[in-house]
């Protein structure tokens, strides 16, 4: 299946070399295949066309956070955030690794509470996952009651507009408390009084 999507991307390029979407779509197929440098340096050429494509930030900070390289994904999250302050992903995304990194140095509760919060604000209070990171940065912060009560909100969210999600697992990214664990199991780290660890 990834031999005839790579050829078609080729192809694809071939005609449209110019065409940021069709890098970034190349770069999420190299994703799949676990050829991450491939992927990165796709998203970096999409970025070098138009550095303001949002799509390409997102996919190049995951890749960054998916190879444990949390320096880049911060900086990649934190250049479209100044970008487009508008942007709740980018703001969400780098909450989410300040509030969970395994690594002590990358960790910062009360910046990924206020990156959080304005992803709330941007998705107006209705978004899931926004809200799971919310609970997220709260309880990296040690306050569990609050991270009880927007996971709780966030849970209840999937429940009405989402129910498979609840079935689904976290991506792990490397291991340590939490990580791989979904929105409910994540509740239960809360009620424990424990932070998550991705």
């Amino acid at each position: 299946m990834h031999e005839p999507a790579m050829a078609d991307y080729a192809e694809a390029l071939r005609l449209d070399p110019e065409n940021p979407s069709i890098w970034v779509s190349r770069g999420n197929e190299w994703r799949k295949d676990t050829k991450l440098d491939a992927a990165i340096a796709d998203f970096t050429q999409a970025i070098r066309l138009n550095p303001k494509y949002a799509p390409a930030y997102l996919a190049r900070g995951n890749t960054w956070k998916q190879i444990r390289r949390f320096d880049r994904a911060i900086e990649a999250f934190s250049e479209l955030i100044r970008i487009d302050p508008q942007e709740p992903v980018a703001r969400q995304a780098l909450a989410r690794i300040l509030a969970t990194s395994h690594e002590d140095l990358f960790r910062n509760g009360e910046w990924a509470l206020d990156l959080a919060t304005r992803a709330c604000e941007l998705t107006h209070w209705i978004d899931p996952d926004a809200l799971d990171t919310l609970a997220t940065a709260f309880a990296e912060t040690g306050d569990f009651p609050a991270a009880v009560r927007w996971q709780t909100l966030a849970i209840k969210l999937v429940r009405q507009r989402f129910p498979s999600a609840l079935q689904k697992k976290a991506v792990s990214m490397g291991g340590g408390r939490g990580a791989g664990v979904g929105f409910e199991d994540r509740l239960a780290f809360y009620k424990s009084k424990k932070p998550i660890r991705e």
